[in-house]
């Protein structure tokens, strides 16, 4: 996400949380594509190219898989055995088990599902997010209030590459326009 005075800021919005019964690409696909559609839901059509940060797992390098990020998506893939590269993602999943799975036990995927998506809405909308502090002070916002742009956070000590990056963000977000309205 690009904050309104152009920092990167990393946030772990839970867009969709889809439950499948494998982790084939074509699974993984639905899940996306939820995502993208409450992501453009609370934004409108997307202005940039979105960035699909994944693993090396084989439903992300299958080929059903590039198929259908293709043109739109900017795919990138972390380097092999190097999970701490999405620790964001890696620090969800765990908030993911000790807030909702390890408590419960549940009698169906349909019930998973309710459940799931309970928690998915708790997590963005109700849950205070410690590492999002607004600028001008105050409680921490919850994720959807900093994704809907109604609080500005105070970027993390752990972020401040953001603030050196900030120049060569604005170029490649300057390069995207450029090659989108070329094409």
């Amino acid at each position: 996400m690009v904050r309104r005075d152009g920092h990167r800021l990393l946030l772990a919005v839970l867009l969709a949380l889809h439950l499948t019964p494998s982790y084939r690409a074509a699974d993984v696909t639905i899940a996306l594509d939820l995502a993208r559609s409450e992501a453009e839901r609370l934004h409108g059509p997307l202005q940039h190219t979105p960035f699909l940060v994944t693993d090396n797992g084989t439903s992300f390098t299958a080929i059903a898989f590039q198929r259908h990020v293709a043109g739109a998506y900017e795919h990138l893939r972390i380097q092999y055995r190097t999970p701490t590269q999405l620790g964001l993602l890696e620090r969800f999943h765990q908030t993911l088990n000790t807030e909702e799975i390890y408590w419960n036990l549940y009698k169906n995927p349909a019930e998973a599902r309710v459940k799931l998506e309970a928690f998915r809405i708790r997590y963005n909308e109700i849950r205070p997010h410690w590492a999002l502090k607004p600028e001008a002070g105050g409680d921490p916002a919850t994720p959807l209030e900093v994704y809907t742009n109604l609080v500005t956070p105070r970027l993390p000590a752990w972020q401040d590459w953001a603030i050196r990056a900030k120049e060569r963000l604005a170029i490649a977000l300057n390069d995207d326009t450029i090659n989108h309205q070329a094409a």
